[in-house]
């Protein structure tokens, strides 16, 4: 679904949490995506989405 959002110019904004928050912004990756991080930039949370956060 996020992966078709973002074919449709719609980002998909989310937090970076595990599991279906993951998920979509990894479907949208690519496309348009928009992340919300609960703490500072330097601070990775939950650490599982390191790859994720690198990957803007």
């Amino acid at each position: 679904m996020a992966s078709d959002l973002g074919q449709n110019g719609l980002p998909v904004a989310s937090g970076m949490a595990r599991k279906i928050d993951a998920v979509a912004h990894q479907d949208a990756i690519d496309k348009r995506t928009v992340t919300v991080l609960g703490g500072d930039l330097d601070v990775i949370y939950p650490r599982q989405n390191k790859c994720l956060y690198k990957a803007f």
